[in-house]
């Protein structure tokens, strides 16, 4: 799976690097620049386009400018309507924008914590609460990350992500997961919770001015470029299962392979996540049964090839307007999860659903943007 770092155009950081695995982070990916600036020591004395390090100085004071004038007012608006998701929402909202706006990089988010404290508790049984105060803690394993996390399990005890997130090793993975019966992060739902906070508090003509200068160009862009970055904070770490799974389950082994192929078809059939169906077929594709590994690499085969058209809607399309249109699909899906959605804006986009006969999944190239990438 080919590994993309995105610029942000909203809060600075880095997004991680499955961004390409996921749809959602390739329509993030549009806010970033369409080409770098010249090296330094290449750019000509007189005239010319600016050095990297100048353009990427004068991109994180635009980004701060943005953050300033409309991410910190906006955490500000939605903790006011007091209910639990807008709390969580907004509190992560002001911790990110505190690192991104060097004038407030050290202030007290004394603020953000008793919004998160009141949020949970409220959130009864929303995990996307949990999700959102999970997103912006340094380890799940500080007390507010412990609380969130054990409330998201109690909320949610058949759901795989919590158990993940409490980072236990392979073997107690896979005996725990007995009971789970699903994969829900809810990547898609804070997506759709950022839309429409944005949508609701739109920015102003000068703070979209400042995002535009920083490589963005409008206001989906930012709702999209947030979800991801806080979505992307929280997603579980699948290598202990990997470890567990793959290549190291001898046929003597029936009962971890019937824990492991539990946990492959789980992630594979039943999540919410492109990546996390992507792991569930690459565990399968080890299984001790021709039929269960021939159809667990057609279908990883299939997801990796709609994955891979994503990125070439990404490379290709025209300059704004690929969120847009994805975020048309959100607002006008809100019952399709991340694979649907991906399905649906492809077909929007023309591109060709099914991989040609002679593709190969283990020898991905990068996108070409010609006429026969579609």
């Amino acid at each position: 799976m080919t590994a993309s770092i995105w610029r942000i155009a909203i809060i600075s950081g880095m997004l991680c690097g499955l961004a390409t695995a996921s749809p959602s982070f390739a329509s993030a990916a549009d806010a970033r620049p369409q080409a770098e600036s010249a090296p330094c020591a290449q750019t000509p004395a007189d005239g010319g386009e600016p050095c990297a390090s100048e353009a990427e100085a004068k991109e994180r004071e635009n980004i701060a400018k943005f953050t300033a004038a409309y991410v910190l007012p906006l955490a500000d608006e939605l903790a006011g309507a007091g209910d639990a998701r807008n709390l969580a929402l907004a509190a992560s909202l002001r911790r990110y924008a505190l690192k991104a706006v060097p004038a407030h990089a050290q202030d007290d988010d004394a603020r953000s914590i008793e919004w998160q404290r009141r949020a949970l508790a409220q959130m009864r049984d929303d995990p996307l609460v949990a999700l959102l105060v999970l997103a912006d803690r340094e380890s799940p394993q500080d007390p507010i990350g412990a609380q969130a996390l054990q409330r998201w399990r109690d909320a949610t005890p058949q759901n795989l992500v919590p158990l993940l997130l409490a980072e236990t090793d392979g073997d107690e993975i896979l005996r725990a997961a007995r009971t789970m019966r699903r994969f829900d992060h809810g990547f898609i739902d804070l997506l759709r919770l950022v839309l429409d906070a944005v949508d609701r508090h739109p920015p102003s003509a000068q703070a979209l001015s400042w995002l535009r200068a920083a490589g963005g160009r409008d206001g989906e862009i930012a709702a999209l470029t947030i979800g991801t970055n806080l979505s992307m904070a929280i997603m579980p770490r699948f290598s202990p299962i990997m470890s567990a799974c793959i290549k190291q389950v001898s046929p003597a082994q029936s009962e971890r392979w019937r824990d492991c192929r539990h946990v492959g078809a789980l992630l594979a059939e039943s999540s919410d996540t492109a990546i996390a169906a992507m792991i569930g077929w690459s565990i399968l594709r080890y299984a001790p049964d021709a039929p269960t590994r021939a159809n667990a690499k057609k279908q990883r085969r299939q997801l990796r090839w709609r994955l891979r058209q994503w990125e070439t809607l990404r490379e290709c399309a025209a300059p704004g307007t690929d969120a847009p249109r994805f975020a048309a699909i959100l607002r006008a899906h809100p019952e399709l999860g991340e694979e649907a959605l991906m399905r649906e804006h492809l077909l929007a986009a023309g591109m060709v659903l099914e991989p040609p006969a002679d593709w190969s999944d283990e020898r991905v190239s990068e996108p070409a943007c010609s006429a026969d990438a579609r």
